[in-house]
């Protein structure tokens, strides 16, 4: 199995935007490649829950999740059943979430494929969301904690506790089209993100 370097490099661009001085070190938040992990291959099936669909086993908090960009068994994860996620997750494909994601506070999501969260769906966000590609949300999406925005965030959905999210990103899009990140949180008073 191929060594995939895992983590914590966002946090680290995170750093250089907002602070000016070196920040305090944490080693938490030092590259890792030597991380246990499992990759999902898709073989059986588009079920997150099965083992068979996973490399080395379900992922748990001490074994990590990776997502490549085209799966073994060309079948992309889908989450169908209410799960918790206190790992990090590495997604360089297509996540679909059907129910309800709980990123716990030992949680990390690193977005750089897409993450769906659809419609009568939810995720919950207690942990570290880092967004490198795009996160379509036509459900719900609560950021109670770090949420980074790097990328692109397509919302048809709602989105509470906007405030929670830092945008390093220029643009925000939503059924009605590109909108500025300023205006947009201008006009939603940093509440929430209404469908419609």
């Amino acid at each position: 199995m191929n060594k995939i370097t895992f983590l914590h490099s966002s946090i680290n661009v995170i750093k250089r935007k907002i602070f000016k001085a070196s920040p305090i070190a944490n080693n938490h938040l030092k590259l890792n490649s030597t991380l246990k992990y499992t990759e999902w291959t898709g073989k059986t099936d588009h079920n997150w829950h099965d083992a068979a669909n996973w490399s080395n086993g379900l992922p748990f908090r001490y074994l990590h999740a990776f997502i490549p960009r085209v799966p073994q068994g060309n079948h992309f994860p889908q989450i169908t059943e209410a799960c918790q996620i206190d790992f990090t997750v590495k997604n360089e494909g297509i996540i679909s979430n059907q129910n309800k994601v709980d990123l716990t506070e030992h949680g990390l999501l690193q977005n750089y494929g897409i993450f769906k969260i659809e419609e009568e769906s939810e995720l919950n966000n207690r942990g570290r969301l880092i967004n490198h590609g795009t996160l379509k949300n036509a459900g719900h999406l609560n950021s109670q904690h770090i949420f980074c925005n790097l990328k692109t965030i397509k919302n048809t959905g709602t989105i509470t506790n906007e405030s929670h999210i830092l945008h390093l990103s220029a643009l925000l899009k939503s059924e009605a089209g590109p909108l500025s990140v300023f205006d947009f949180i201008k006009k939603q008073k940093l509440v929430s993100i209404r469908k419609g």
